[in-house]
């Protein structure tokens, strides 16, 4: 292992008591090893010193110095049976009892693309192991890649049982659905908050899933938040959807499920391992393959800068609803949860509103440098097809039931990339969406995050209009990453993917051509009034050029 200073200290990867075994897969060895190893490091003696004073008094300061030889002992020396580990308290949301059939070794079933399901995945100190036989090949259907920024470390075991004996155990019983935020960078990011829901609502409502779970039952007991720290999963839109989300999952019979963050994971006592009787994991676009620890890894700032973290990214997978019936019940069950916004009579032909969504969040904001333009022009289109238009001025920390209204009373919205077009899966049937895109802001088709959403509930048509010049871009000198973002508004969208050049063209203020908008308004606002389908009247997305 690496510690505090950065010294490497050679541990053996010999088993436990009873000839037990266990090894990193293509890693260090774990900490249960270790835990053995120093103990017995500690009733040994130290070997003579032989570097000179100077250099042993500067590594002592510094806290480096190790017994070189300790580790050959330790493996040379035969072993007394390890005494059973008394149990600290555990966490309010762990338990001393384990479930029937404890100790077992760690297993996984994927019933859907959208979901997976691990029974007894061991958690310690950080990190997440699936103990495994020998014999088994290395557990080949254990897929390692958990989720954005944890992996899952396989750990061959021969002697489960007298493995664990020695290990300060805490049980996390029934079913658990980890989300776990996939950019720290951007947490009050509405739209990747709603990539994790909408896959956790296709499993929720899957006939079968708890079938793959040791209870058998179709209740979540736990919702577990690894990477979120309390003020971004707080936003009353983020807990509203996450509540409605598990709703299904217990409902008024049963206690909402408890929320484990990652304070609540720090809490836990180092030495101890948690172990998930039921981890139900709904897929995203970002898990990575491969053992990794993923976007919170030490490797992943270099990974980012020079390759745009395209090993990170599951090429296959579009975060959408399974079926727009689906879709149509996450809908109706948003106004359910307000009470408060009643759903339009007749959808979208019933309402006669016209909105320009405007993003603010203080002074680095990216907006569109020709709003009053803009809102000018949407205003006779609106008059011209019969509706009234208006500006709607919101963010992240807006109530649910606020953004809602906004969404829901629309049956046009025209606004900037954003945050806030999350909201558009709340848009009544037969709503129009008209989304700006920034010039050459592109990775890994990101810029369709909402509209693979709004597509897959069936009956909300989704536009994009996007600059093809940098005129169009109005680059911030302080902000992004560079003091000159300026530089990259002539790179080619297949050079502009990793962080340097896309933070600049995301934060630009954009120019919007106001004419083309204005054309695309009036050549598709009469159809899509006139309930023609969406099919008809799909466009290609526009590329990043």
């Amino acid at each position: 292992m690496e510690d505090a200073c950065g010294c490497l200290m050679a541990v053996s990867s010999v088993g436990g008591a009873g000839g037990a075994t266990s090894a990193a897969v293509g890693h260090q060895s774990h900490p249960a090893q270790r835990q053995g190893e120093r103990a017995a490091e500690q009733r040994m003696r130290r070997p003579a010193l032989t570097a000179p004073l100077p250099l042993l008094l500067l590594l002592l300061l510094l806290g480096c110095w190790r017994p070189l030889h300790a580790s050959a002992r330790v493996t040379a020396k035969a072993r007394k049976p390890r005494p059973q580990v008394r149990n600290a308290a555990p966490q309010p949301w762990a338990s001393l009892d384990p479930p029937p059939g404890s100790p077992a070794y760690t297993s996984m079933v994927r019933p859907r693309d959208y979901y997976r399901v691990y029974r007894n995945l061991y958690y310690q100190n950080g990190r997440w192991y699936a103990f495994v036989e020998p014999g088994s090949g290395g557990a080949p259907e254990i897929e390692e890649g958990l989720t954005s920024n944890n992996a899952v470390f396989k750990l061959p075991i021969a002697d489960l049982k007298n493995f664990t004996n020695g290990l300060n155990m805490h049980y996390v019983r029934g079913n658990t659905v980890i989300q776990d935020f996939p950019f720290q960078a951007y947490p009050l990011h509405l739209g990747h908050w709603l990539e994790l829901n909408v896959p956790t609502w296709n499993m929720v409502l899957t006939d079968g899933w708890e079938k793959h779970t040791s209870t058998g039952s179709r209740r979540v007991h736990q919702l577990l938040l690894p990477n979120s720290v309390g003020g971004d999963s707080q936003l009353d839109w983020v807990m509203t959807i996450q509540q409605m989300t598990l709703y299904p999952a217990h409902g008024t019979d049963h206690p909402e499920p408890r929320r484990i963050d990652y304070y609540r994971l720090a809490e836990a006592d180092q030495m101890s391992w948690i172990v998930f009787e039921n981890l139900l994991v709904p897929q995203d676009r970002y898990t990575h393959p491969w053992n990794s620890v993923g976007f919170r890894g030490h490797e992943h700032g270099d990974l980012w800068r020079y390759d745009g973290c395209d090993r990170y990214v599951n090429g296959t997978f579009v975060p959408a609803f399974e079926h727009p019936s689906i879709g149509e019940v996450f809908r109706s069950y948003a106004h359910a949860f307000t009470q408060a916004v009643p759903r339009a009579d007749g959808g979208a032909a019933a309402l006669d509103t016209l909105t320009l969504v405007t993003y603010e969040r203080g002074e680095d904001t990216p907006r569109v440098a020709n709003a009053v333009e803009l809102l000018a022009a949407l205003e006779a289109v609106a008059t011209r097809h019969g509706l009234k238009a208006r500006e709607v001025v919101m963010n992240e920390e807006v109530p649910f039931p606020e953004q809602l209204q906004t969404f829901a009373t629309s049956a046009v919205i025209v606004g900037r990339q954003s945050p806030m077009l999350a909201n558009t899966v709340f848009l009544p049937p037969g709503a129009m969406v008209v989304e700006l895109l920034p010039f050459k802001w592109e990775w890994h088709l990101l810029s369709m995050l909402y509209y693979n959403m709004t597509q897959s509930i069936g009956d909300i048509h989704h536009f994009a209009w996007r600059p093809s010049d940098a005129s169009a871009a109005r680059y911030k000198p302080k902000g992004g990453a560079l003091a000159e973002p300026i530089r990259y508004k002539d790179w080619y969208p297949e050079e502009c993917h990793a962080r340097e050049c896309l933070q600049p063209q995301g934060s630009a203020d954009l120019v919007v051509d106001v004419a083309a908008v204005v054309a695309m308004l009036d050549a598709k606002l009469p159809r899509v009034r006139a309930g023609e389908s969406v099919e008809a009247l799909k466009e290609p997305w526009p590329v990043a050029v």
